[in-house]
């Protein structure tokens, strides 16, 4: 096989890898409806996978120096093959969650097994720690938006359907693998201690980030109800600021590079926090802003976290688990106080939207059932689950006959209530950026020589 293919392919296989943290959450609201689920328990379809990760990774580090990474990667590949698979026509929410653990077992391996891999396949440690490094933050960013254009053009069984030839071509890729180059030097002592807190600040980093790989999602699609494939777009602008961040920064190097992407990331979230309507004049910038945040600080954290290590198995295994340990921090810290955010935030939506139904001009055998209709509406939803009130006034309109006045009563009703609804989400998105603040205070000070 060419070199240069085997390296892309074994970069794809890495970057997939990554990007299934992320990937299924343009299709959670599907999936949500698709289970009649509660956003706390669809967000196991995410959080499984991750702690699937990062409880492997850190136990592979032996296994990779023992087996080698050839065979590992080819068995993290099949196991992640075949939990895609079973994902695609899993029948029941538990079901999903449980295969979402086997696909993310099969990544640990993937992932464990994929950075000494491409060392063997570029022949130099240093240009396998680039690429993988590369293909992480490629996969995290673009996964959101990939997943969502799958689930609009099919749905939401097409985001792990899609994987599976891409898992197959990677395994073409470890046929006749090269040795691995000569170990690189040894690290000195005191380096430890600056890896240890990079993998601290990539966990933060990637807890901070559950805001806009979830958080900035759910308000899309479920609030202010853009369709998955529009939603892609808008999230789209996180992944090419984040590829153009080192070049728009590249005067700044090292600690002040990673402290400044921390900075960054929290900005954006706390723009998302303060987002004032569904326009998209504000929440495209705090993305940008996440996105230059997320790909200055990573790039940086990652090379640290990987400086010449003495054991580039052992190292990578700890860059693994640390992201994947950070998006479990942010999942579990975020996801239940959304819950009873929104919850509270839907319940005054409703007040508002009664009110507003009340005093309407309609004639009140139209608006007294219809209030009733929304009150239903409201109870009927889980815990936690944004109603879709469309469907009252779809089916007052059909019982007693569209007119102006009902259509904009819609209208009016839809803007007054998105508005409490969308404020739930932002002590979610304010602790979000307090995570990512929090990494710019682990950095390590001392630069690379």
């Amino acid at each position: 096989m060419p070199r240069e293919l085997r390296i892309a392919l074994l970069a794809a296989a890495a970057a997939l890898a990554f990007a299934d943290s992320s990937i299924v959450v343009l299709g959670l609201p599907e999936i949500l409806a698709r289970f009649d689920a509660q956003i706390g328990d669809v967000a196991w379809v995410v959080t499984a996978y991750n702690l699937a990760v990062a409880g492997l990774a850190l136990a592979l580090a032996d296994v990779v120096r023992r087996i080698g990474p050839a065979r590992l990667c080819a068995f993290g590949l099949v196991t992640f093959l075949i939990g895609s698979v079973g994902c695609a026509v899993a029948g029941s929410l538990g079901l999903l969650i449980g295969l979402r653990v086997v696909q993310g077992a099969g990544a640990a391996f993937v992932l464990a097994a994929a950075l000494p891999a491409l060392a063997a396949a570029t022949g130099s440690y240093a240009c396998g720690i680039t690429t993988w490094a590369l293909a992480s933050t490629v996969g995290v960013a673009v996964g959101p938006a990939a997943g969502g254009i799958l689930t609009e053009l099919f749905d939401w069984r097409a985001i792990f359907a899609a994987q599976a030839p891409v898992a197959l071509l990677a395994l073409l890729a470890l046929r006749g693998l090269p040795p691995l180059p000569p170990t690189p030097l040894a690290v000195a002592p005191t380096r430890a201690l600056d890896r240890f807190r990079a993998n601290v600040g990539l966990a933060l980093v990637s807890a901070g980030l559950v805001g806009v790989l979830f958080l900035a999602v759910v308000l899309l699609v479920d609030v202010w109800r853009r369709s998955p494939v529009a939603a892609a777009v808008i999230v789209s602008t996180l992944p090419l600021a984040a590829l153009a961040a080192p070049r728009l920064l590249r005067g700044l190097r090292d600690t002040a590079a990673a402290a400044a992407g921390a900075v960054l990331l929290a900005a954006g979230l706390a723009a998302l926090a303060l987002v004032p309507g569904t326009g998209l004049g504000w929440i495209i910038p705090a993305l940008v802003l996440c996105g230059l945040g997320f790909g200055t600080a990573v790039p940086v954290l990652t090379g640290r976290a990987l400086l010449h290590p003495r054991d580039i198995a052992g190292a990578g295994a700890s860059s693994i688990a640390a992201r994947h340990i950070g998006l479990v921090l942010g999942l579990l810290v975020v996801t239940p106080m959304l819950a009873h955010d929104v919850t509270r935030g839907q319940e005054r939506a409703t007040l508002l939207g009664v009110s507003l139904v009340l005093d309407s001009p309609l004639p009140i055998t139209t608006k007294v059932p219809l209030s009733l209709d929304l009150h239903r509406t409201l109870r009927a939803a889980p815990a936690g689950r944004i109603p879709d009130f469309s469907r009252p006034f779809a089916a007052r309109q059909r019982k007693d006959g569209a007119s102006h006045a009902l259509t904009e009563l819609q209208r009016t009703f839809t803007e007054a209530t998105t508005a409490p609804i969308a404020r739930s989400f932002r002590r979610s998105f304010i602790a979000a950026a307090l995570l990512a603040l929090a990494a710019a205070l682990t950095l390590p000070h001392r630069r690379a020589t």
